[in-house]
């Protein structure tokens, strides 16, 4: 089975996409795959996954990411 969500963030900082670029390069992951465009309002991430634990792994990975960005942002 495959798997697909997508991930859109309000946020127009371009500190917010180069964090999250790194993490996901092209090949990095075997069973999962994230893509990240900038949009208007943000950027959307969208994820695929060759299965359920493999979309929990990134969708985790993300939500993580997402958490320190916005905690270091009030350490300002």
């Amino acid at each position: 089975m495959n798997y697909h969500a997508d991930i859109q963030v309000k946020v127009t900082k371009p500190a917010l996409m180069k964090s999250l670029t790194p993490e996901f390069k092209e090949g990095r992951h075997d069973r999962s795959s994230v893509r990240i465009a900038k949009t208007k309002g943000g950027i959307k991430l969208s994820v695929s996954a060759k299965d359920s634990t493999a979309l929990r792994a990134s969708l985790n990975t993300i939500t993580q990411l997402l958490s320190v960005y916005e905690k270091a942002g009030k350490l300002k």
